[in-house]
């Protein structure tokens, strides 16, 4: 929750720069607000659409803890609890990496002024920097994820959510706006799932692999998880899609599909090379 916090906060300030902010002008010869530039709104959009997946699946943990203790079925509540334990180490590194990524976009946006001591963005940048250190630091809570959460009960957990995400982006529309968003969570869970699998069979044989390759499983999760949210999200906005809020809510999530997906792809790629680019390297090169 400090990490969003932070995060928030960043949006806020970048926003307000952006649109008070005069540099370049139109074909007319009018300034105009580095809003209208092209690559601010990239970063917008990625503060934005990034801020929004983490919130979600913050208040989602969240909410799946209160079920864990208040349900009144016990199967209720062994499910919710199980469903906590891995989206905790998720939360607590994704959200605080999130948090950090979205500051550094925050001080861009405001260019060389984002940089001096009297910037507030300066100083939520420097505290931003904390939160992946201080709840243990963003390797243990992947090494928890991917160890305890995952290996040791086989991808039970983790089937059960990626079962749930599925089905999700299995209800949205196939057509144009949402197919982007759609194709890429089925692919993504397709492909974890099989990547969990073949670390769990390979774990016993290769002590190393674990802590070598956890840092971009539980990124590749997080992410996965926030376009989760980004279905849900876009799936309650088709029900009022004529609205402009519902409109902007659609286009950001297809956003997030077209320019946040793609790092699991970057994450699948890693852990495909297992343990082997890390551990070849001996500590007196490091």
């Amino acid at each position: 929750m400090h990490s969003l916090g932070l995060a928030e906060r960043s949006l806020q300030l970048a926003r307000l720069h952006a649109r008070e902010r005069l540099q370049g002008r139109d074909a007319a010869g009018t300034q105009r607000p580095i809003i209208e530039h092209a690559d601010v709104r990239r970063m917008l959009l990625t503060m934005k659409s990034l801020l929004h997946a983490a919130r979600c699946l913050t208040y989602t943990a969240a909410a799946t803890v209160d079920v864990a203790h208040a349900a009144k079925e016990p199967q209720t509540r062994a499910a919710a609890m199980r469903r906590a334990d891995l989206l905790t180490p998720v939360i607590k590194a994704w959200v605080s990496d999130i948090g950090f990524e979205i500051a550094s976009l925050g001080v861009q946006v405001h260019g060389g002024t984002g940089y001096i001591d009297d910037a507030e963005i300066s100083q939520v940048f420097r505290d931003a920097r904390i939160g992946s250190i201080f709840e243990g630091t963003n390797y243990i809570q992947a090494q928890d994820l991917l160890g305890r959460k995952i290996v040791r009960d086989h991808g039970a957990a983790l089937a059960e959510l990626l079962d749930d995400i599925e089905s999700t982006a299995r209800a949205l529309p196939s057509g144009a706006s949402l197919e982007g968003l759609r194709s890429a969570l089925l692919e993504s869970c397709a492909e974890l799932r099989a990547t969990a699998a073949r670390i769990v069979a390979a774990s016993p044989a290769d002590p190393q692999l674990i802590g070598t390759v956890a840092y971009e499983f539980l990124s590749w999760l997080g992410v996965l998880a926030g376009g989760w949210q980004w279905a849900l999200s876009a799936a309650e906005a088709l029900e009022r899609s004529g609205s402009a809020e519902a409109q902007g809510i659609i286009a950001t999530a297809s956003f997030y599909a077209a320019r946040i997906l793609p790092r699991t792809r970057t994450y699948a790629a890693a852990i495909a090379h297992g343990s082997q680019p890390v551990e070849a390297v001996p500590t007196s090169e490091l």
